[in-house]
């Protein structure tokens, strides 16, 4: 509706000059007519005729001329009025233009090269409006990955004549920015080959999604993985491992009782056990080689128990890992008091092909529940092939 009515006041405001010329020429017209039958019928001879006449030029030279100056003077005022007006509101536009933080964009279709944006692109890229658009390219230059951004805007605008997309790209200053760029063809402006659009920064959303899923994926008391993150981490390491031909183990070490020495020790002197025996564990199973220093690790806590994966060793191997686990750990827990704590351990082999993470360590969950079952044994493995808890006391007989 806007666009008919300033459509329509621009074909009232071309047809104003026509307009006037046609009502021109119709007055005069009829002036010099009806005029010069007035003068023949008001002159007795001719010398008064040619009197009259001379009045009669001099009167229409001078209403003529008024009637042009007012027209011409309400023309004028009219055009300073609106003059004012544009010139109001360019000053308006310019002053939120500078103070947007986005970057409001023109680009040039198919390849995308800038036209015009605003300064805030001197905050955003780290160049002035007039050095990106020297230079219509630079800004495809500065993205991480241009084909595929690129190729995403195309097929967006293809699809629905609009597109939204977030994409890496490199600060004159050399750092990363993550911008989100939301454009449109705008149809109103017969530019057809142009898209219009903004930029914004969305670095510090990005930064605030990422710690929100880091803190998610993270145990609260000992910041190890959760539950769920190891879940996910094993199962790619798990397929990953099957391709390769390597065997792995999954670990549970479980202090007993848990809930009840929570309620004894209370929930900041839990918080601090779980920590020392969580660094404590960590330092040991990378003194281990267990865990690659340059790698993620991988191990989790749940409610008192500690979830981590380690290379498939022999039975006598692992226990004596597992041994060796529990006496640093042993030594750590004597530090803090003088209560009965007892940790053990539950070891589960390799899972079996099409066997999911989750499986694999319930597997291993289930093997530190047999070997709480059995208060003379501290480790049990789960020999996930042979479908069988091996005791401390079945290794040394196997081993025999």
């Amino acid at each position: 509706m806007p666009r008919q009515m300033h459509n329509r006041k621009v074909r009232d405001y071309r047809r104003l000059p026509r307009q006037i010329a046609v009502a021109y020429i119709i007055l005069a017209s009829l002036w010099i007519l009806l005029s010069d039958m007035l003068a023949v019928w008001l002159s007795p001879d001719a010398r008064t005729l040619s009197l009259v006449q001379t009045y009669k030029g001099w009167f229409f030279v001078l209403a003529t001329g008024a009637l042009l100056y007012f027209v011409l003077r309400m023309y004028t005022a009219k055009s300073y009025e609106l003059m004012s007006r544009l010139i109001d509101t360019e000053t308006r536009f310019r002053q939120f233009f500078d103070t947007v933080p986005d970057v409001l964009f023109s680009a040039q279709l198919p390849g995308f090269e800038l036209r015009s944006a605003t300064p805030a692109v001197n905050t955003l890229l780290g160049y002035t409006s007039e050095e990106i658009c020297k230079q219509p390219k630079r800004w495809q230059e500065l993205m991480l990955h241009p084909s595929e951004v690129l190729a995403e805007m195309h097929e967006q605008l293809d699809d629905k004549g609009s597109f939204t997309v977030d994409y890496q790209t490199h600060h004159r200053d050399g750092s990363t920015r993550w911008i989100r760029s939301r454009g449109k063809i705008s149809s109103g402006t017969g530019l057809h080959d142009s898209v219009f659009g903004v930029m914004t920064d969305i670095s510090e959303a990005k930064r605030t999604e990422a710690a929100a899923i880091e803190h998610c994926l993270r145990d609260r008391t000992t910041y190890l993985l959760s539950l769920p993150a190891f879940t996910l981490a094993v199962d790619a390491l798990v397929s990953g491992a099957f391709k390769q031909g390597l065997l792995l183990s999954c670990a549970c070490l479980g202090i007993d009782d848990f809930p009840e020495l929570r309620d004894r020790l209370g929930e900041r002197r839990t918080e601090r056990l779980l920590h020392r025996l969580s660094d404590k564990l960590l330092s040991a199973l990378r003194s281990n080689n267990i865990i690659g220093s340059g790698s993620n690790v991988l191990v989790a806590h749940s409610e008192g128990r500690f979830l981590f994966i380690m290379p498939e060793r022999s039975v006598s191997a692992m226990t004596l890992l597992a041994e060796r686990l529990l006496r640093e750990l042993d030594f750590e827990i004597a530090k803090d008091a003088a209560l009965p704590i007892a940790i053990r351990i539950g070891i589960a082999s390799h899972p079996l092909p099409g066997e999911d993470a989750a499986s694999f360590i319930d597997d291993a969950i289930d093997a530190l529940d047999t070997a709480r079952e059995d208060t003379h044994t501290r480790i049990t493995l789960y020999n996930v092939l042979e479908r069988e808890h091996l005791t401390e006391e079945t290794v040394r007989l196997r081993k025999r």
